[in-house]
């Protein structure tokens, strides 16, 4: 028996409608990824565009108010994304339109989150004038409760797991980090660092506590990527265009990051996928 392991690539995918960058997370997969709201490029407004994914390209669908530096988690048929553009507003998708949700307790931009629609874990940010924030903060599909205080103040990191076994790595506090912080439903543990810093960072929006990914950020790590095993950080492929602040989806082993800045040409998508581990028999005659 033989043990063969592909190396994993990042591919290019089909370009978004608009260009944007400042937005966290995303919600799906490689063919069926949602992307929500962003600064829009020229003209460095919040845009309203929402678009879907197929596995080949975007289409626009239903609008958001318009945010930028706004976080994206759920599916995409009960998506959730929250403040941005300095605001506690929240906003339920249904596969179909958006509905406000309940208020986030903190009005900000730049925070974190992954989970689902009923289940939203929340960290971070940068509330108004120019600070961070630590705060930790609950969803269950109706209303915020505050949870386990963040070890460190920063905003713009990346994060995958669930509520009660979240992840969260990276960001800037105010210069980049390299930390890396495990959540237990209660409170947080610091865990292995990343091999290099990465703040605006992207990464595997439906990963695990044993298998994440982080991408991009910037400064100084425009394209590197590093993925997660439970144990130890291993860097891998770059992303073929160098960027940071742009949006992510997926898992470890398949995954995506759109848009981003340097902001031209800003429409990029760039698609991840790490084979299988697989042992094959081999017959000697």
């Amino acid at each position: 028996k033989v043990g063969t392991q592909a190396v994993g690539a990042w591919a290019a995918g089909g370009d978004l409608n608009a260009p944007r960058y400042r937005w966290m997370g995303g919600f799906g997969t490689t063919s069926t990824g949602i992307v929500v709201g962003g600064l829009y490029t020229p003209g460095y407004s919040a845009s309203a565009l929402v678009e879907e994914y197929n596995g080949s390209a975007w289409t626009e669908i239903a609008d958001i108010p318009a945010r930028a530096d706004n976080w994206a988690t759920g599916t995409p048929t009960a998506g959730i994304s929250g403040t941005g553009s300095t605001s506690n507003t929240v906003y339920e998708f249904n596969g179909t339109a958006w509905a406000v949700g309940g208020d986030y307790p903190e009005t900000c931009h730049r925070t974190c989150a992954a989970g689902t629609q009923t289940a939203t874990l929340a960290q971070g940010g940068a509330p108004p004038p120019g600070s961070y924030s630590n705060v930790t903060a609950e969803y269950n599909g109706v209303a915020w409760a505050l949870g386990g205080v963040y070890p460190s103040v920063h905003a713009n990191g990346a994060q995958c797991g669930t509520q009660t076994a979240g992840f969260a790595i990276g960001g800037y506090n105010p210069g980049t980090t390299v930390d890396c912080n495990e959540y237990n439903g209660a409170s947080w543990t610091e865990t292995t660092d990343t091999n290099t810093g990465h703040g605006e960072c992207g990464g595997s929006q439906s990963g695990t506590t044993t298998a994440a990914m982080v991408v991009a950020g910037a400064p100084g790590t425009p394209g590197e990527t590093e993925i997660w095993n439970g144990t130890s950080w291993t860097e891998v492929a770059d992303l073929t265009s160098g960027r940071g602040a742009g949006a992510s989806v997926g898992t470890s082993g398949s995954a995506m990051y759109m848009g981003g800045s340097p902001v031209s040409p800003g429409v990029l998508t760039e698609v991840w996928s790490d084979p299988v581990y697989t042992i094959k028999t081999v017959t000697v005659s």
